[in-house]
């Protein structure tokens, strides 16, 4: 029952600074925790993951959780050396944080922090053939229930604005992608309620309109679905 963040005070960036209990307007100087190593870099805190029964907390090369103990709170490192630099890349999907590290997507759940990028699409994120790396720190996600999916949107190379997306299938444990819409640009994901109160995935696009992405009609503002060329190959006769 509190509201967690980063003051954007220098001399705070390293730490987690949390609201009193169910008091949203007070912050107390002495409500905070130190998210290590203090003072390594000017970035400090790059996320929070908030799980059910457990706070993520990430740096650039670090993760932390916070969890309850007794009347206050306790600080565990998960690991050193990986961590994430998008916040708004952080998703948090039947409990299992998704989040964009400098090298790949991770996840962070009960057993730990892993990277679930690397067995398939690690060229994708360590290398400069497909996404404009330097703009990782602003990428963002969402998810889609339809396909069970987490949705990552990156800038393509030479880009400045994210134009591409790709998806991780739950279910398949597969990466999809890259994709491109040629409707819009892609600026920003939520879960908004309709007017049935129902919670449906939401994009946000460059030039000021809202798009659902659980339209049952998939084009791109056309009367064709998708561009493609096709080309038969013949073997055999």
């Amino acid at each position: 029952d509190r509201f967690w963040g980063k003051s954007a005070d220098p001399l705070l960036v390293d730490y987690a600074l949390y609201s009193e209990n169910r008091q949203p307007w007070a912050w107390p100087a002495v409500n905070k925790r130190p998210i290590e190593p203090v003072g390594m870099d000017l970035e400090g805190i790059t996320a929070f993951i908030p799980r059910r029964d457990e706070l993520g907390v990430a740096r650039r090369s670090a993760v932390h959780r916070i969890q309850v103990s007794g009347t206050g709170f306790s600080t565990q490192q998960v690991i050193e050396g990986k961590g994430l630099i998008a916040p708004d890349s952080v998703v948090v999907i039947n409990d299992v944080g998704y989040g964009l590290g400098e090298d790949g997507v991770y996840a962070l759940d009960d057993s730990g922090f892993t990277c679930i990028s690397d067995e398939d699409v690690s060229g994708w994120f360590r290398t400069d053939r497909y996404f404009q790396r330097s703009r990782f720190p602003v990428a963002f996600a969402g998810y889609t229930p339809r396909i069970n999916a987490y949705e990552l949107h990156l800038a393509a190379v030479g880009s400045s604005v994210e134009d591409r997306w790709v998806h991780y299938d739950l279910n398949r444990k597969k990466w999809f992608g890259p994709h491109v819409t040629g409707a819009f640009t892609p600026s920003a994901r939520a879960m908004l309620r309709n007017s049935s109160n129902t919670l449906l995935p939401m994009w946000g696009a460059a030039d000021g309109y809202v798009h659902s992405a659980n339209s049952d009609t998939r084009t791109d503002g056309t009367a064709t679905a998708i561009d493609f060329d096709a080309r038969t190959i013949h073997t055999c006769n």
